[in-house]
């Protein structure tokens, strides 16, 4: 989370959820997303800043510079950014790098994508065993939720560079490479999760041996 006044800080807090509300983590490899997103209207802070955990941050300086272009976009709640086209031709809103304030319209947009994930998610899940039939991915529910707020409150929504985001969707991954190559970050944020089999090596080249695994450069 980020406090005003520009300062920054870390505070892990336990999530209250009443019993039951949500289903089970064992449940299926999607379940943590049915915490994450109500977790993230549990901040306290005027201003937060939310990475997944294999977010890995190849500048010291990047989460400075997000603070202070929220202070420059005062008239956006909510900051998001693509990922970059998949498979389906869809170029989703990313949903493991969001900035967010503590007004009404931020959270009632939040409160919009987790309705819109549960939707889905309930879907999906089968009667019987309980578990997910196919992907439940929370990223096409945030791309509805800021496709409809940009819409009707088009500056409610700043969409940050794409460039500050290392991603395999993105098509960057030759440019990330020549970064490397030259001993330079791949971008200031890194999301290659060195657990995927598809982005192990990935991770190897862009996050581990560039040591930007939460220590980063600037």
């Amino acid at each position: 989370g980020a406090a005003g006044g520009g300062e920054m800080g870390v505070e892990a807090r336990e999530l209250w959820l009443p019993q039951g509300a949500l289903p089970a983590f064992t449940r299926s490899e999607y379940g943590f997303r049915l915490h994450k997103l109500p977790a993230l209207l549990q901040s306290a802070y005027e201003l937060s800043i939310y990475l997944d955990i294999d977010v890995s941050l190849c500048s010291r300086s990047v989460l400075a510079e997000l603070i202070e272009l929220s202070h420059e976009r005062r008239g956006a709640d909510l900051f998001v950014m693509r990922e970059g086209r998949r498979a389906d031709g869809v170029d989703y809103v990313h949903g493991g790098v969001l900035l967010y304030r503590a007004t009404p319209l931020a959270r009632a947009m939040l409160r919009t994508w987790l309705r819109r994930y549960l939707v889905t998610y309930a879907t999906l899940v089968d009667a019987r065993s309980g578990r997910v039939r196919s992907s439940a991915y929370e990223q096409p529910a945030l791309t509805e939720t800021v496709e409809a707020a940009q819409l009707v409150l088009p500056e409610s929504v700043h969409v940050l560079p794409t460039e500050l985001l290392a991603r395999v969707h993105t098509g960057q991954v030759p440019l990330y490479l020549r970064r490397a190559a030259r001993r330079e970050p791949a971008a200031p944020l890194a999301h290659i999760n060195g657990l995927k089999g598809a982005e192990k090596e990935l991770y190897r080249r862009l996050v581990r041996d560039a040591s930007c695994g939460g220590r980063g450069d600037d």
